[in-house]
């Protein structure tokens, strides 16, 4: 019998023996083909955000030229003294402030970006400054600090991602900053403050670096396996979004087969949405105090765009609060739509932001609309007019609109 049993645990090693070998084989060859995308992070380099008190964090000022890498590509990145992805500011006059979260920020290669676009179509300095990962409170907290160093200001405006600017600004400061890498709260934690957040820090750090949770997980050891092939392994993705076409993942996560995601929406009253609303109009009186008009762009989630054009608008209330504070605004979602109801030539293929094409389109509408309304721009009606031929061109299906 003991014999028997040796034997047959000898066969198990030498045949889970062979298993690791196809398997280690599979993974080495899967690196060489597109499915290496689904180990791919977002990969922001170390220190490129600093520990701000007031904001809960921002772009470290005059960063050098790195490289940020995500899932389909990689460019180079860096800041100037204002603390913005943009070139070097000299305290020159500047005419356009440009203000919001990652859409603003690029994930585009800087002269591909639409705030670098609407510099080019317009024809005047614009300061890019989105900072991934802010709210509508951070964007305007930083924007009066750049505004204390700029001596002139024609235009501000304010891209607005319904997607995750309420629930940033509902746990603001929202992400953290901890030995240079951006820590994003814990939903526990949604209500602390910059200082009360600190001595929790390194814990989320850690929890996240370790078991790719924001907190301890009940089962460590299997959660720190599951974390490991998560980041290394493409076949483990490959199986788990097999097994996910015929296993619900309420079912996977009862097992402990999924990690529970990381919360990404809190829970929010809609006083608290009216308290949010308020902070668009707390910035444009923050943009009058400078002098400068105020506009907002409505950015489309890849799934807004895909949406019907009679289907339930996703800003409605939004639209609503601009409405009836007489903001004006632009909703780029409908002429997305018109361009690709699927959206696939517009977003990149793995992660949620724009392309490179739909950073382009975004550039062209969003410098119409401002040529529209701002009478102190050089040229304005030539501008305008070359702007739409290229438009025209370039998205053939858009030239009935203008």
């Amino acid at each position: 019998m003991k014999l028997i049993n040796r034997t047959n645990v000898i066969n198990m090693l030498l045949v889970m023996g062979a298993l690791l070998v196809v398997i280690g084989i599979l993974e080495a060859g899967l690196r060489w083909t597109p499915f290496e995308a689904l180990i791919a992070t977002v990969g922001v380099p170390r220190y490129y955000y600093t520990a701000d008190p007031k904001l809960g964090y921002d772009i470290t000022a005059n960063v050098s030229t790195s490289t940020i890498s995500f899932a389909d590509q990689s460019f180079p990145i860096w800041s100037n003294a204002l603390g913005c992805f943009d070139t070097p500011y000299q305290g020159e006059s500047s005419s356009i402030y440009l203000a919001g979260d990652s859409f603003t920020w690029g994930f585009a290669p800087f002269e591909e970006k639409w705030g670098t676009r609407v510099q080019e179509f317009l024809g005047t300095r614009t300061l890019k400054c989105g900072v991934g990962g802010f709210g509508t409170i951070q964007e305007r907290l930083k924007a009066e600090r750049v505004f204390e160093r700029v001596p002139t200001l024609k235009l501000t405006v304010l891209a607005y991602f319904r997607e995750n600017d309420p629930t940033d600004d509902f746990a603001f400061p929202n992400k953290l900053v901890y030995d240079g890498y951006l820590v994003r709260k814990p939903e526990a934690d949604t209500k602390r403050s910059f200082e009360e957040m600190q001595p929790r820090l390194a814990d989320v750090y850690q929890y996240g670096k370790r078991y790719c949770m924001q907190t301890k997980p009940d089962h460590p050891s299997l959660q720190r396996l599951k974390c490991i092939l998560t980041r290394h392994s493409i076949t483990y993705h490959l199986v788990k979004n097999t097994v996910k076409q015929f296993v619900s993942e309420q079912e996977l996560r009862q097992v402990g087969a999924v990690n529970v995601p990381v919360p990404s929406v809190f829970s929010m009253s809609a006083e608290d949405e009216q308290r949010h609303f308020a902070e668009t109009g707390a910035f444009r009186e923050t943009v009058r105090a400078k002098g400068s008009d105020f506009f907002v762009t409505l950015v489309p989630t890849r799934e807004d765009v895909q949406l019907p054009l009679d289907a339930p608008d996703p800003y409605r209330a939004y639209k609503a609060y601009l409405t009836s504070q007489d903001i004006p605004f632009i909703d780029l979602r409908e002429m997305f739509h018109q361009v690709d109801p699927t959206a696939t030539s517009l977003y990149w293929e793995r992660d949620p932001h724009w392309n490179v094409r739909g950073n382009r389109l975004a550039g062209f509408l969003i410098s119409d609309a401002l040529l529209e309304r701002s009478a102190w721009i050089p040229e304005r009606d030539e501008k305008r007019a070359a702007l739409r031929k290229n438009l025209a061109k370039e998205f053939p299906v858009l030239s009935e609109l203008f």
